[in-house]
């Protein structure tokens, strides 16, 4: 995870404890994927890094307290690209990204 991230993280985590009954999905994306499937994960030697991605921040959830029954995680791939676009390191980078969608309130 990027040092940027935990600000978002630290508040995601104060909402879901202010909110006991939010149930979330934690969607993984990548950027330049065309004809796979999915990225490439470099650590673990797979093509699933969205799902990954997604995983990571899974997991930083659960190690903070978050119960695991309100949590699911998804990789997208890059199927669902803001910049369709991708000629540009700073287009690609709006691509790599988790975002998160809330199930239930």
């Amino acid at each position: 995870m990027k040092e940027e991230s935990y600000e978002d993280l630290d508040n995601l985590i104060t909402a879901m404890q202010h909110y006991p009954t939010l149930e979330i999905e934690i969607q993984g994306h990548v950027c330049c994927a065309t004809t796979e499937p999915d990225g490439y994960d470099w650590d673990t030697e797979t093509n699933n890094l969205s799902e990954m991605r997604a995983r990571e921040i899974y997991f930083f959830l659960i190690k903070n307290n978050i119960d695991k029954k309100r949590l699911k995680y998804r990789g997208f791939g890059g199927r669902y690209k803001i910049n369709l676009d991708e000629s540009t390191e700073e287009l690609r980078k709006v691509n790599r990204r988790v975002e998160i969608k809330i199930l239930k309130k």
